[in-house]
Formats: C-alpha cells, structure tokens, sequence
C-alpha cells in the first residue's frame, strides 16, 4: 500500500507506477513516472530523483522556511491582500508557523510534520478553525515555493473540517424584547445592527455623512478594524460588493433622524467621537442590553444573522438579500444565512398539504 506523499500506485498490470514533480532546465514544472515490479524498487528511484532535484534546486536566502516565509509575507501576500488580513497572516507566521518550522529547509516540511504539529495545535486548545487556517497559510507559502523551484512539493494534511455550528438567531420575541430595550437604553448602534444588518465593523465606521435622510438610506463606505501594535483603524469595506446603499426601515430611520440633529456630517454616527468607536466596546454594550432584555449568547454578528432570517421570511429573494448584506456571491448568503429550523420545515409542509388538497379537489 502506497504510504502518504510517495504517491505510488499499483497498477491493474501488477507493476507500479510512481509519480514525482521536477523542475526542467527551462524552469517548468512538470510530472515524471516510475514503473517497476517492486514498490522498494520504486520508491529508491523516486528518492534518487528528488535528491538530484534538491542538488541542484536554488535556494532562496539560506533555504530555511524562516527566510522564505518573510519573503512570502512581504512580497507575496503584502500586496494582494488587504491590510487587516496581512496582519492575521503575519501574526500566524510569527507566532505558529516560524516557531515550528523556521529552522527547517524547505524539503525537510513533511505530511508528517504538517500532521504532527496541526494535532498538537488542537491540543493546546486551538479551534479546528484556526488550527486548519494555519495549515492553509504554510501550504500556500510552500505551493509557492515549488512554482518558482525553490520547493519539490507541498505537504498534505488531514484537516477534516468539523460540522458547522448553527449560528444564533433571534427569535420574534426575543428580538422585540431587546428592541424594546434598545429603544429605552439609546442602543443605536443595536437597531442598526438588527434592522440594516450591517457589520460590527461598518456600524463602527459610519459617519453621519454616510446617512441619506431623504430615501432613508445607509451607505457602507467603510469598516474599523483593531491592527496588531496599531490600534483602531479605517479600511475599505470588506470586499467590492460591500460598498453598498442599504434602505432601512421606517422605525431605524425615525431614529437616524432624531439623533442627527446633534450630529455634524463628519461625526461617527455610533458615539459622535472624532474618532471611531472600538468594536469590542459596542459587544460589551450589547452584552448589557441583552442582560436587561434577559438574553443570553448573543453577539454582533447574531444581529446579522436575526435581520437576514427576518428578511428571508419577509419574502425577500436571496439575490436581493445577498447585495444588502455585501456579499459576493449568493452561495455565501446561501450557506450562512439561509437557514432552516423545525418550525419553518413544518410550515412548508403545512403549505405543501393545504397546496396538494387544492389541487385534489379541483380533479
């Protein structure tokens, strides 16, 4: 049986083949194969030619991850990738990736390294989540590293990834009561949440210029963001699409209205500072409405998830809802938002019964 990464096969002619990524003399990359009747025979020769491979491999710096991984983030991610995700992935590098394999050469990164070391992040306690996001990071360092000779292969990695977790969603009642509670305690920034559906970044960013009184309208122009060493600072939205125009409700927009007379075009909308209000201040502002609105396990993000259910089951087709939520395609609004529980299931098959009675009557 072919052991993981050596990628040999029995054939159905009994022999077996071995396969093995080179770098030809005019820098393409391209698959060579081994056949032979004995898997050893095979995998000797499969390590012969990765050994001359190696010899004659240019090194980058002094072939260590360490020196490669600082290139990657520089001169590779840093200018495709916004701000804030380079800081994610340069606090990945720094602090997970370097500290386990800095010190390595580049084809000493095994599967079973890889494997060993995402097990033990799950051991520490890292979530499945972050643990396999760090796998994908050192993975594309090194895709990149064998595209440009530097590397023979990329390792592999058993990620399964774990069931998503249904996301929290308001219930009627429960949105009532802190609406209610928001209503009383000036929770602004929680209507906006709960009936614009805009993120706890762009609520954060809004600006009373980013406000049209008259169609009653909020535009997305921008979102805060907390950077490693740098504090609080204002990016472009999440992506192209989530610049975008919202229409709100009649009840938000009453509110917007009442609390722009104090406000000056360039002020926050969310606090009326000069300065943009911590993300983090408005969830522990939420945590104090919900305690008074006796809610447990809500979070910013709940509030997006309560207002695009509340729209799916106003009617609102996916496309639309999918560009008043910013996102960039519909499978995304499809596969987060979009949810199906218990009570919903029984009422499409109440309206499925009532549907079949009409038609049975009518034969």
């Amino acid at each position: 049986m072919s052991k993981r990464g050596e990628n040999i096969y029995l054939r159905k002619d009994g022999r077996y083949e071995g396969r093995c990524r080179i770098v030809d003399d005019s820098g393409q990359v391209r698959f060579i194969y081994i056949y032979g009747k004995k898997y050893r025979d095979v995998r000797i020769r499969l390590s012969q030619i990765r050994n001359e491979q190696t010899e004659k491999r240019e090194r980058y710096g002094d072939g260590r991850f360490r020196s490669w991984a600082n290139h990657y983030l520089q001169d590779v991610l840093r200018p495709q990738v916004k701000e804030t995700t380079y800081a994610t992935y340069q606090s990945m590098m720094q602090t997970r990736l370097i500290p386990e394999f800095g010190m390595l050469k580049l084809e000493e990164i095994s599967d079973a390294l890889v494997n060993r070391f995402y097990s033990r992040m799950l051991e520490s306690g890292l979530s499945a989540s972050t643990a396999r996001a760090t796998v994908r990071l050192l993975r594309a360092a090194l895709k990149d590293a064998c595209r440009k000779g530097y590397a023979a292969q990329t390792p592999e990695c058993d990620c399964p990834r774990s069931p998503a977790a249904q996301p929290r969603v308001l219930t009627m009642a429960e949105q009532d009561a802190l609406t209610r509670t928001a209503l009383r305690e000036d929770g602004l920034f929680c209507m906006i949440g709960l009936y614009a559906g805009l993120r706890v970044g762009e609520i954060c960013a809004l600006r009373w210029q980013d406000w049209e009184a008259e169609c009653a309208t909020l535009c997305v122009r921008g979102t805060v963001n907390r950077l490693p060493g740098r504090g609080l600072a204002i990016g472009t939205p999440k992506s192209e699409t989530s610049a975008r125009r919202v229409p709100v409700p009649h009840l938000l927009a009453c509110l917007l209205n009442r609390a722009r007379c104090d406000g000056h075009a360039d002020q926050f909308i969310v606090g009326g500072q000069r300065s943009p209000i911590d993300p983090r201040t408005l969830q522990r502002r939420l945590d104090r409405l919900c305690a008074l609105s006796g809610l447990q396990g809500v979070h910013m993000h709940t509030l997006r998830h309560s207002y695009a259910t509340r729209m799916l089951e106003a009617g609102t087709d996916v496309k639309t809802l999918s560009a008043l939520m910013g996102h960039s395609s519909v499978r995304i609004t499809m596969e987060r938002y979009c949810h199906t529980d218990q009570e919903r299931m029984n009422s499409a098959a109440r309206r499925f019964d009532q549907y079949l009675s009409e038609k049975m009557s009518r034969q």
